[in-house]
């Protein structure tokens, strides 16, 4: 089971690839078997240990066209980009001009005063007790920027660091501060200082998908039958997407694994964040950390609009995969998690103290329980989906 957290076109693997992966290949083709030539559907890659071991594309990247998804094929990666903004935060921090316990309003002085002080690593860790755009928007009226959202804020759901709340509207201001703190727009930082000296050339910080050059894969959601366009364009997202490829993601992923962006920026991105009283959380800098069963993941999951994304490593495996999609309803991170297991060893059988296997029991239905839930105090969106058998956060 898959460590927590059709047949359509698809691109063959690799030449030279191992032969262990070619094994795997009816297995990978079998678990995205539901796109097909006439919908959309997902791209997956995997390295192992260095060495591709999966690249396929399945579906089409756009409709209209007919035009199949391919390892080239771009999607808006969501929240996965999260990792790229706390990197160019921690580049100007090892730079000498960010430090993680500024003072946001130092650098955002337009922000309203809190009566506590936020630090930019209360940003990174989602610490903050700021409210997120995603719920706020809901509730405002016209289609007002997300900035302008979030300046209008005058609380905090919380004092900083005394809780832990997802919140997007932290990474719009980080965004911002290192524009400030650069000299230079984020697009342009995240290209001069990640994109580029990484290899990722096919990535980039665009306003939105439709901005991007080269494959463009489309957003679509279900629509009775067919398809309709589904995508976060301009603005009303907090401000543009990263925008890349399954091979790209594997690209940073290595770099993490290598340390290419330095001993700092790799450890602060995956050192997990503790709250005021001490609590230690799974959440670091734009990365989720998780140790199941004592096995390290290292990942983070993006949704947006009509697409989804996953990617993650595990590091004690040398294995790192990435699952980007096209469509809604559809969870990148259920996918990839059953790609992952192809290639990691089964977990070991749980036993009861005597020593024997411990009894099978079938617990209850969970599908009902399934869903979008809001927090009722902060607002907060929550997405539950049911893998082999269990709730998950996606």
């Amino acid at each position: 089971m898959f460590r927590p957290i059709a047949f359509a076109v698809a691109a063959s693997l690799l030449v030279g690839a191992p032969a262990s992966a070619q094994d795997k290949t009816a297995e990978v083709d079998k678990i995205f078997s539901f796109a097909t030539a006439e919908t959309p559907g997902c791209a997956v890659g995997a390295r192992q240990n260095g060495e591709i071991i999966v690249d396929r594309a399945y579906g089409l990247a756009n409709l209209e066209r007919g035009t199949p998804l391919s390892a080239s094929s771009l999607f808006d990666i969501g929240s996965a980009q999260k990792q790229f903004v706390a990197a160019s935060v921690l580049l100007l921090v090892k730079d000498g001009r960010l430090s993680l316990s500024d003072d946001i309003r130092k650098h955002v002085p337009e922000l309203p005063d809190y009566g506590h002080k936020i630090t930019l690593d209360h940003l990174l860790t989602h610490t903050s007790g700021i409210r997120d755009w995603s719920g706020l928007r809901n509730l405002a009226e016209g289609d007002p920027e997300v900035m302008t959202l979030i300046l209008r804020q005058r609380a905090l759901n919380f004092a900083p660091g005394e809780e832990w709340s997802y919140s997007n509207s932290g990474y719009v201001l980080l965004k911002e501060i290192v524009a400030r703190a650069s000299g230079m727009s984020f697009a342009d930082f995240a290209r001069k200082r990640i994109f580029e000296p990484l290899g990722m050339t096919s990535s980039a910080y665009v306003a939105d998908i439709l901005q991007g050059s080269g494959n463009i894969a489309l957003g679509y959601q279900k629509d009775g039958t067919g398809w309709k366009e589904f995508m976060r364009l301009g603005n009303n997202r907090g401000g543009g997407a990263v925008i890349s490829t399954a091979g790209d993601l594997l690209i940073w992923n290595d770099a993490l694994t290598n340390g290419r962006l330095g001993k700092f920026v790799t450890e602060k991105l995956q050192e997990t964040a503790r709250l005021n009283n001490g609590r230690k959380l799974s959440y670091a800098r734009g990365l989720m950390v998780n140790t199941p069963g004592g096995d390290t993941i290292v990942s983070h999951s993006g949704g947006a609009a009509g697409f989804s994304t996953w990617l993650g490593r595990f590091p004690s495996h040398g294995l790192s995969v990435a699952v980007l999609c096209n469509f809604d309803p559809v969870s990148a991170t259920a996918l990839a998690g059953s790609v992952s297991d192809l290639f990691l060893p089964p977990p070991p059988p749980e036993k009861a103290e005597s020593g024997a296997p411990a009894a099978v029991v079938t617990g209850p239905d969970i599908t009902s329980k399934a869903g979008v839930f809001f927090n009722e105090r902060t607002g907060e969106a929550l997405r539950l989906e049911v893998h082999e058998g269990r709730l998950q956060i996606v």
